[in-house]
């Protein structure tokens, strides 16, 4: 499967979601559907960390970088990556997620909430685990922007 064929199943994939996630916030309100959602995300993020664990038995930049990074290609982002020293820098420029949100007729302004929030408790989540780590996130400002995520190693 090519990486065009996997970011446009995907965003299909969220566009369904995205579709689901306004009926929940229609029918229980936004900040009801949004704990569903970071409920859901809490699984997959936990996974993860577990993955990463097994893994590695030190966690440095360079794995921490190429795990990230691997992931969000496997989920159809495009993605850039800046590994250096002390951080992991991954540019989001196409991203299923938001792409798939927008479809579904959900505002910028709601798809951004939606991704702070969630990635609040991942990174806390992190941090627990890799308290060495601190998050990098900035939202994208305009949907044809990119975002920013990743981690620096605190000092």
């Amino acid at each position: 499967m090519s990486k065009d064929e996997k970011y446009h199943g995907l965003t299909r994939v969220w566009r369904r979601y995205g579709l689901l996630f306004k009926g929940l916030m229609n029918t229980y309100g936004f900040e009801k559907a949004l704990e569903h959602h970071i409920q859901s995300r809490t699984e997959i993020d936990e996974s993860f960390i577990n993955e990463l664990k097994e893994k590695y038995t030190k966690l440095d930049i360079e794995n921490y970088g190429g795990s990230v990074k691997e992931s969000y290609m496997a989920s159809g982002y495009a993605t850039e990556a800046k590994v250096t020293e002390n951080s992991v820098e991954i540019t989001l420029g196409l991203c299923p997620f938001y792409d798939g949100f927008a479809q579904a007729g959900l505002s910028h302004e709601i798809i951004k909430t939606v991704c702070e929030k969630a990635s609040e408790y991942s990174y806390e989540l992190h941090k627990k685990h890799f308290p060495e780590y601190e998050a990098i996130l900035e939202f994208r400002e305009t949907a044809e922007d990119c975002c920013l995520e990743g981690f620096r190693l605190n000092k």
